[in-house]
């Protein structure tokens, strides 16, 4: 899709793509591989940069990146193994709290992926940020 003269993922594709850098932590953590969080976190940081050029920030990016940088100086630096023998309980556990807290100030994180797929026009109606307050519930369950 692009808009103004930009190539955007629609919503769903986006999601999924922000959703790598946690499937690869899963994955490489759950086979006892340290190097999951090294690599989770550039995928996060490659994610983020065209976001921080547009001055335009997603949630569950700039989640991941606090996430992995937080288990990268845990792993590397001070040699805890908790962000990979736990990778499963942490990274579920960093999701539900973003989940949870964008419900509490009222900004559901799927909003903004929404807002890829629905016109303007649609943003400011109730039932849509009810729709998203739902989803987003869902997600954090």
């Amino acid at each position: 899709m692009m808009v103004q003269g930009k190539c955007r993922f629609p919503g769903m594709l986006y999601i999924l793509l922000s959703f790598v850098p946690w499937i690869l932590y899963w994955f490489l953590c759950g086979i006892g591989l340290r190097i999951g969080i090294l690599a989770s976190l550039i995928i996060s940081l490659l994610i983020l940069m065209p976001q921080v050029r547009r001055k335009e920030f997603n949630l569950m990016d700039v989640t991941s990146l606090m996430f992995f940088s937080v288990g990268a100086i845990a792993v590397f630096i001070f040699d805890l193994k908790v962000f990979v023998e736990k990778s499963g309980f942490l990274g579920y556990l960093a999701l539900f709290l973003m989940a949870t807290l964008s419900l509490t100030v009222k900004q559901p994180f799927t909003l903004q992926v929404s807002k890829r797929d629905y016109p303007e026009i649609y943003w400011k109606i109730p039932w849509f940020l009810k729709i998203n307050s739902f989803v987003t519930a869902i997600w954090a369950l």
